[in-house]
This record gives structure tokens, C-alpha cells and sequence, in this order.
């Protein structure tokens, strides 16, 4: 698997840009306190976040993405 910058700052910069969705979420459901946030919101966006580095290499490196570059 070859992975690049773009498929490590991609997944970081979604974290911090999903940020104003997790505070949103955690509002409407009652539950937005410090605490909360920081053990749910930040621990399961960490693990995402990692995830998805390796997800997007796999994605990136398909093959139709190849039938792509040929055609144009």
C-alpha cells in the first residue's frame, strides 16, 4: 500500500473540520459537557482519523481511478 501526504492531511484536516458537527450533535442530544466531549467526541474521531488514512490510500490506489487518467 502505497500511502501519501495527501491520504494523511486529508483525514486530519476532516477532523478538524467535523468539529462544529460533534459540538452540534452532542447539543441536540443533552449531552455536550467538556467531559463528554473530550471521551467520546475526541477518542472516536481519533480512530477515525487513523482509519481513515489507510482508507483513502486503498481508495486512491483502485484501479478504475487508472481508466480515469486514460481518458482525459
Amino acid at each position: 500500500m502505497n500511502i501519501t501526504k495527501k491520504d494523511i492531511i486529508r483525514p486530519f484536516a476532516g477532523l478538524f473540520g467535523i468539529q462544529p458537527v460533534v459540538i452540534a450533535y452532542l447539543y441536540m442530544v443533552g449531552k455536550f459537557t467538556i467531559e463528554n466531549y473530550v471521551s467520546t467526541g475526541w477518542g472516536l474521531q481519533i480512530c477515525i482519523t487513523l482509519y481513515l488514512i489507510f482508507y483513502y490510500s486503498w481508495y486512491e490506489n483502485l484501479p478504475v481511478w487508472e481508466l480515469e487518467d486514460k481518458t482525459l
